[in-house]
């Protein structure tokens, strides 16, 4: 796969892109952040790319409430493709692995009226959603649209009886009067809140088992949200800048490696050789700490993950320093920027 060093990068503009690119949903991040080059039997899905930042760059004034709003919904998706993945292999999801699969699923439920308006403004191309409604059935058997998750009694008799029991039991607890018998009552609380972690946990391997034939739809799905996301920021950066839709040649290739884009007396200067001093000054005054975050996210070009194993640290302390860091050389850079 083709690689540019990061000196080539900054070179010709493109690392000031890319770190002012910020994905809302952590599906469009990652895409950011592996960024890769189309190889030459991939030109379709380029012109299709290309064609979709287009179309939604011209639209931006249009639709600027509706790319708010879908920003907004993926901003409060989580990761769940390790869930969705467990599902697929027969694994028994959590309570909590649930919980967010059905969290995904309401906001995707949400998004996909806003990316209709967005296509029928756009006609995007390659880009379209599975209906989500029976994956939530599953999870929501009730129809109660609440944000939680939670077993109903209705999933299985057994259960029904077990909850019943045991609501009799807290009763009979509550106006126990000596000791012994609280104790007695306490007991036989216990072994029917095992019986009931039991029985949940069976409901629970039932839904993953029927959630199982659905997972690839889904997968996909969390693709197209990254693709979306990813678009709709290039399209807002093309916005801000002036950017036009490139064309595709085939007369010429240039050799990174070897030779500069333009020699250095007619080089295009970028948005990113105006700002490079003070980035470079605002940079370094962060501190130490939340300078290594920075340096191996972007310049050593590793993951969350692995910058937090880098460090030693959890993956929210780098996340928070990494938006920390960002807003403040975002909030230098944008000093006096409008004057000039």
């Amino acid at each position: 796969m083709i690689r540019i060093r990061f000196e080539e990068r900054e070179k010709i503009g493109l690392q000031y892109i890319l770190e002012s690119l910020h994905g809302c949903s952590p599906f469009g991040s990652e895409r950011i952040r592996r960024l890769r080059f189309y190889a030459p039997e991939e030109r379709a899905e380029l012109e299709t790319e290309l064609y979709n930042v287009d179309r939604a760059a011209k639209a931006a004034g249009e639709l600027k409430e509706t790319y708010d709003k879908v920003m907004i919904a993926l901003c409060q998706i989580k990761d769940i493709r390790g869930s969705l993945r467990r599902c697929r292999e027969l694994e028994t999801p959590d309570h909590v692995e649930l919980f967010e699969i059905k969290g995904y699923l309401q906001r995707l439920e949400t998004i996909i009226p806003l990316f209709e308006q967005i296509r029928a403004v756009t006609d995007f191309h390659g880009l379209a959603f599975h209906d989500p409604s029976p994956a939530l059935a599953i999870l929501d058997p009730d129809n109660t649209r609440s944000r939680g998750f939670y077993i109903p009694d209705s999933a299985t008799p057994r259960l029904r009886e077990i909850r019943q029991a045991k609501k009799q039991l807290e009763e009979q607890l509550f106006h126990a009067q000596t000791d012994a018998e609280k104790e007695n009552l306490r007991m036989q609380r216990t072994r029917l809140c095992a019986e009931e972690d039991s029985e949940e946990t069976k409901v629970r391997r039932a839904m993953g088992a029927a959630l199982a034939p659905l997972a690839d739809g889904l997968l996909e799905d969390a693709e197209t949200l990254g693709r979306l996301d990813f678009i709709i920021q290039k399209a807002l950066f093309a916005v801000r800048y002036g950017g036009v839709r490139p064309e595709i040649t085939e007369t010429e290739l240039i050799d990174l490696a070897q030779r500069e884009l333009w020699p250095s007396s007619t080089r295009m200067q970028t948005p990113y050789d105006f700002e490079e001093e003070r980035l470079t000054k605002a940079f370094m005054e962060l501190p130490l700490k939340r300078r290594q975050v920075m340096e191996l996210l972007f310049l050593a070009d590793l993951s969350e993950t692995e910058t937090a194993k880098r460090l030693n640290c959890s993956l929210q302390y780098v996340r928070n320093q990494r938006c920390i860091a960002l807003k403040k050389l975002r909030s230098r850079l944008m000093e006096g920027g409008d004057d000039e």
